[in-house]
Formats: C-alpha cells, sequence, structure tokens
C-alpha cells in the first residue's frame, strides 16, 4: 500500500453517513422518541402519583430516569390502583429499567462496521452498536434488536398511558 492508499484509508476510518446506517437512522430516531415519550410519562406518573405535590414534582424535575423510576417503583403499592394493576405498572415500568440501558447505549454509541479482509466492496459483513464504555464490539446491537426496542418502547408506553388515565379515574372518585 502506497503513502496515497494509507492516507485515504486513515481518513476513511471514521465513515459518517454511510449508506449501509440508512434503515438504523429511523429507528434510532424512534426509539429515542420513544423514550421521550416515557420520560413524559414519568412525570405524569409521578405527579399522579404525589398527588401532585409540588415538592415531588420539583425534586424529580433534575432526576435523571432511573432515579424517576425507582420512586414510581416505591410510590405504585401506595396509590389507589388495584393489586392486579400494581402488579403490570411495576412489570412495566421494570421493562423500561431494562430498555432504558438499551436506549442510553444507540444514544451514546456509534454505529460501526466494517468488512473481514481489504476488500471493502458492497454492504459491510457486521454493523451495529457497540458498548464503547466497556471498550468491546464483541456484542453490538444489531438491526433486530433496535426494531424490537422500538416496538417495545411503544407498546409500554401505550399501556402506561392507559394506567395512568386509570389512576387520574380513581382519584377523580376519592
Amino acid at each position: 500500500m502506497d503513502n496515497g492508499d494509507q492516507k485515504a484509508r486513515e481518513r476513511d476510518l471514521f465513515w459518517i453517513d454511510h449508506p449501509a446506517t440508512t434503515e438504523w437512522v429511523g429507528l434510532i430516531g424512534k426509539l429515542l422518541l420513544n423514550f421521550g415519550s416515557i420520560e413524559l410519562m414519568a412525570f405524569a406518573w409521578l405527579a399522579a402519583l404525589s398527588n401532585k405535590n409540588d415538592i415531588v414534582l420539583d425534586l424529580v424535575a433534575e432526576m435523571a430516569l432511573g432515579r424517576r423510576i425507582k420512586l414510581i417503583l416505591d410510590l405504585i403499592p401506595k396509590s389507589e390502583l388495584a393489586s392486579s394493576s400494581c402488579n403490570i405498572a411495576e412489570k412495566r415500568w421494570k421493562e423500561v429499567q431494562k430498555l432504558s440501558d438499551l436506549r442510553n447505549r444507540v444514544a451514546h454509541n456509534p454505529i460501526v462496521f466494517g468488512w473481514h479482509g481489504a476488500e471493502e466492496n458492497g454492504a459491510p459483513k457486521f454493523i451495529g452498536i457497540p458498548n464503547m464504555k466497556k471498550r468491546s464490539i464483541d456484542r453490538l446491537v444489531d438491526l433486530v434488536t433496535l426494531k424490537q426496542a422500538v416496538d417495545q418502547t411503544a407498546r409500554i408506553a401505550q399501556h402506561l398511558n392507559q394506567q395512568l388515565a386509570e389512576i387520574w379515574k380513581i382519584q377523580e372518585h376519592l
């Protein structure tokens, strides 16, 4: 490899806006937007579970999602929800906790891709989102996992919204 080829290869080491990432862009956007809805849902749940206590709402405004979820999980058993509804709500918020790790990984890491060997023709042989905190590309988040997360977060947000309406309805009759 001559010096010109080496410089060209170094220049392409961090390929931005590669065509192989096109399908990923929409899914990443949907995942982040779905989590935006879940973040809003967390505030709405905390408002309902605290009876719109201004002190609580001021405190949770600066909390990370994980801490807000922990507080929600602490408050659910003390709510007016029936026991079966409490169990479902707790299950869903725990799902959000697990999915938030994936969301953070997607939000804070690049899409990496490559080929095996010197040939770089056609579609990449591997593509996914690494875990840069662990400095590893051994277990990339793949497209199937990303699609599943988008579907799960949309479903969870809808269910949490329905349960929130149930809480509000109960509170209206108190």
